[in-house]
C-alpha cells in the first residue's frame, strides 16, 4: 500500500499549507512532529479530503483519491468531530461497520479485537458523556474496524491513560500497516521517518 501525494495546498483565511512529491509506503511509520498550531492536524485533514484545499492530487496505490472510496482504505480518527455524541460505543462501532461493509458477524469480530487491543469493555452510556481520554480510545478503535491498509491518527497519545498509551505503542511498533500518526512531541514514540513542517512546508526529514 502506497500513498504519493503529487501536490497539496491548503489555504484557510491566513493559513497556508504546502506539499509536494512525498512518498508513504506500507510498513513506514511517520510521525508528524511540529509545535501546535503549525499544521500537522490540517496536513492529516488535507490527505482525506476534509478541508478546503486549493490544490490537492493523492494517489493511493497509483489511484487518485476521488476515484476511491477513502473509508475503506484509510482509518481515520483526527478528532471529536469523527465521533457522534448520541450513539454508545457499541453502536458506534456497530455503525462504522455497517458503513464499511461489514455482516454482523464480522462487526463482532472486529469489535472483540479493537477491545481486546485496547484492554477495555466499552461502557454503556452517550459518547458524549464519556470522558476525553475515553472518547479519544472510542474514535481510535472505531477507526480501525474493517481493517484497513493506512492508519492515520492526530495525537493519539493525548489525554489516554498510561495503559492505553503503552497499549498504543506497542500496537504502533508491531503493526505492518502504513502508519501517519501526530505529535507536537517524539520523545521515545514509535517511528521509522518523520515529518517536520517548517514555514507552512511539509518536509520528510532526512
Amino acid at each position: 500500500m502506497n500513498i504519493y501525494i503529487e501536490k497539496l495546498d491548503i489555504s484557510v483565511k491566513k493559513f497556508h499549507l504546502h506539499c509536494h512529491d512525498l512518498n508513504f509506503d506500507v510498513g513506514d511509520t511517520f510521525l508528524i512532529t511540529a509545535p501546535n498550531g503549525s499544521g500537522k492536524s490540517m496536513f492529516l485533514k488535507g490527505i482525506v479530503g476534509l478541508v478546503k484545499t486549493s490544490y490537492r492530487k493523492i494517489k493511493i496505490n497509483g489511484v487518485y483519491t476521488n476515484e476511491l472510496n477513502l473509508s475503506k482504505v484509510i482509518a481515520a480518527y483526527l478528532g471529536e468531530e469523527f465521533l457522534i455524541p448520541f450513539y454508545e460505543p457499541m453502536e458506534y462501532f456497530e455503525l462504522i461497520g455497517k458503513i464499511k461493509g461489514l455482516d454482523d458477524s464480522q462487526i463482532k469480530f472486529a469489535v472483540e479485537g479493537i477491545s481486546k487491543m485496547f484492554n477495555q469493555e466499552w461502557p454503556k452510556k452517550f459518547i458524549r458523556d464519556l470522558s476525553t481520554g475515553m472518547k479519544k480510545k472510542v474514535g481510535l478503535a472505531g477507526s480501525l474496524i474493517g481493517n484497513p491498509q493506512i492508519i492515520m491518527w492526530d495525537e493519539p497519545f493525548e489525554n489516554v491513560d498510561d495503559e492505553a498509551q503503552c497499549l498504543l505503542r506497542q500496537f504502533i511498533e508491531n503493526d505492518k500497516r502504513l502508519i501517519i500518526y501526530s505529535s507536537p512531541v517524539r520523545d521515545n514514540l514509535p517511528l521509522s521517518r518523520v515529518l517536520g513542517i517548517e514555514s507552512g512546508r511539509v518536509l520528510i526529514e532526512q
